[in-house]
Order: C-alpha cells, then structure tokens, then sequence
C-alpha cells in the first residue's frame, strides 16, 4: 500500500477497522460455506473449524491495521488525545504550564525576529560585505569626517575602491509640499553615492554628476513610503516641484522603501554641493565617504594603501592633518547597526535565561502533578497499563 494510502488511513481508522470486519465476516462465512458444500460437516461444525482454521481474528485485525497504517502516527494521535483530555481534566496544571511555555518561546521567537532583521539578514544592497565607510583617525585615538579637499585626495590617489560616494551628517530639512510644512530627515550626497551603493530607483532617474554644481542642484529623490504617504502613489509625481529649506527642487527620482541609508528614517535625498569655504579650507571636516572595495580587495589592503595616502597628507599639509596620520574603516553593516547588535545579542541571551527559567518551572510543576498521581500511576501499573500521563 502506498505511503499516502496508509497516511489516509490514519486518520479514518474506524472506517478501515470496519472494513476489516466485513473482510473477516465474509471470508470466514466462504470458508464455512465451502466445508459445507464438500458435504463432510454439519453448518455449526463447519463454522467451527473455519474460525480455528482463520486464527485469531484480533490478531489478523492488528497485522493488517500495521501494514494500512502509519503505527507511530496513529500512537502520537493517541498520545496526544490522552494528554489533552489529562489537562482538560487538571486546570490547575495545564493553565501554568501553558502560560509558562508560551511566555518563553513567544520571548525568544520575537527577539530572534528583531535579531534576524536587523543583525543576521543581509543589507537589501548589491554585494554589502564589500562597502565601507571611510573616516579619517586622529592621533588621540578619536576620528572625524574627511574634508572636501581630503576626500578628493583619496578618491585620485587610491587604489582599492571601486567607487567612493560622501554624504553629509545634515539631518533634517523643512519640506514644504502644498499648503502643508513638515521637518523631515534628508541627506545631502554626491551623484556616486547612490552607484557606489548599487540601489536603483523604483522610477525616475539618480542624481547625475552636472547635478552636483551650483546653480543645478535643484533638484530631489523620495522614498517609496514617503511617496505614497504623502502624495498618494501619484504616478505623475516626477517632474513635480517641492519645497526644501526654502528652495524649489524638481523630484527627478522614487527609492525603494528598503534603502534606508544613512539613516533609517532618512526620506528625502539632495545633491551635495560644497560651499566655497569647505572647497578652500582642508580645516573643514564633515563628509564621511562610503566606498565600494574592489573585488578581490581585503579590509587590510584598504587600511595600507588609505592610511599611506593619508601619512602623505598629513606630512603635505601639516597645519589643518597634522594629528590626521591614518583612516578608520567601518564596514557598512557593523556602521549601521552599531551598537545595536551587542545590545540585541544581549537581549537574545537575556530571552534565552528566561525560557530557561520557563523550562524550569515547567519541571517543577511536573513533578508536582506527578507526585499528586502517584497513587494512580501504581494502580495502572498494577492493573498492566502504562503509567504514562
């Protein structure tokens, strides 16, 4: 019988014990109807010898049950079946324990879940192991932001990345859209950050590099949410008109909702133009730079060829680096989660002593309710019955 069959048959087995029953009737009334027709015994001596010729029908009964069922499934069914009518029975029980278990794995799914999205699962970028961010490490251990003209330095001189895109720490911005004024949060970037990064729009286009001069950074790039929360998934929203810091900007493009960089609430997305003071003074630090690795290319490569481009500026330019000798790198995933992932693995483990202490008085309550049936758990074994329950 095939495997389905048998599942099948678990879970009707008294329509198959019925079965078997007619099966047994009938095939024991053609044996008794046979020795009668060869005319040697009477029809009670003829119904006789059928059955001891038969055998035990119970025991043909559980033979073929085994070979139509799934025996451990239909055992589980039983157990479980009991198990149930026993808690039904002892509330007092049943209700703790029930409690107690959901409570510690409840704990435990929900952190694993916040863990799992925020620490184990991959960034919703194109190959993140190989970003990183770039700061510059002052001699007293601290660090800070590269300068303008120290960011173009690395990006001519170095030869470990792929791409380099800066953003700034600018966080919130006054939007205005219609009649309606709200703060919301929006970084300024240079037209590779969004390349460097491998995210593409859901619509419309990124900011192009002419778009980082003055005069035609007028332009912005929303996120999904923000899009259609705030202009009702309007299909015709690119080449509409916004109002950023009081400056009209053009929304030329819609980012996914999964890219939330370099904040998680971050909505909005301008072109970075540096001002003619942070394009003169290497004294004005406030781009951190995101870069792409080459492929191939290992955290302490970047570390020899950066920290040496950074020792020549130091040395090149020893009243505004002079403290600046080498780099920081951050990789995408520990920047963004900071400390986050420490104090989420410690809650995890936190959850964990919880279950553990759910398990255990689990235990306790067993063994009370096992000591309170000690009578009846004897009596079944004197009687041959399992003392399982």
């Amino acid at each position: 019988m095939s495997l389905w069959n048998r599942l099948w048959n678990t879970f009707r087995p008294s329509s198959l014990d019925d079965d078997l029953a007619r099966e047994i009737v009938t095939h024991l009334a053609e044996m008794q109807d046979d020795k009668v027709k060869q005319g040697l015994l009477a029809p009670e001596q003829a119904r006789l010898a059928a059955r001891m010729q038969f055998g035990n029908p119970s025991s043909f009964r559980e033979q073929t049950r085994e070979r139509n069922l799934l025996p451990w499934l239909e055992s589980m069914g039983q157990d479980i079946r009991y198990t149930v009518r026993q808690l039904r029975h002892s509330p007092s029980f049943a209700i703790p324990t029930v409690l107690l278990l959901a409570l510690g794995i409840g704990v435990n799914i929900a952190i694993f879940t916040l863990l799992d999205t925020i620490v184990l699962a991959s960034l919703p970028l194109h190959d993140p192991d190989r970003l990183v961010i770039l700061l510059d490490r002052h001699s007293d251990g601290g660090s800070s932001p590269a300068s303008w003209l120290d960011q173009r330095d690395f990006r001519e001189q170095n030869d470990v990345f792929e791409s380099l895109g800066a953003f700034d720490f600018r966080n919130t911005v006054l939007l205005q859209v219609g009649n309606e004024t709200l703060r919301v949060s929006g970084s300024y970037v240079t037209s590779d950050y969004f390349a460097t990064l491998g995210v593409q729009p859901l619509a419309g286009l990124l900011f192009a590099s002419s778009e980082a001069e003055t005069g035609q950074d007028n332009v912005a790039i929303v996120r999904e949410d923000f899009w259609r929360s705030h202009f009702g998934s309007d299909p015709a929203i690119l080449g509409k008109t916004i109002s950023i810091d009081g400056r009209k900007r053009t929304i030329i493009g819609i980012l996914p909702r999964s890219f939330t960089f370099p904040r998680d609430n971050t909505i909005l997305w301008i072109p970075l133009v540096p001002t003619p003071l942070q394009q003169a003074d290497r004294a004005w630090h406030g781009f951190p730079l995101i870069g792409r690795l080459k492929t191939g290319i290992s955290l302490a490569q970047a570390y020899a060829d950066l920290n040496a481009i950074m020792l020549r500026l130091s040395r090149q330019y020893p009243k505004e680096d002079t403290d600046r000798t080498a780099v920081l790198l951050f990789r995408l995933r520990d920047w963004t989660i900071g400390q986050t992932r420490e104090r989420l693995l410690l809650l995890q483990y936190a959850a964990f002593g919880i279950f553990l202490m759910a398990c255990a008085n689990v235990s306790s309550l067993v063994l009370a309710h096992y000591s309170a049936r000690r009578r009846e758990f004897a009596m079944r074994t004197a009687l041959g019955r399992p003392a399982s329950g």
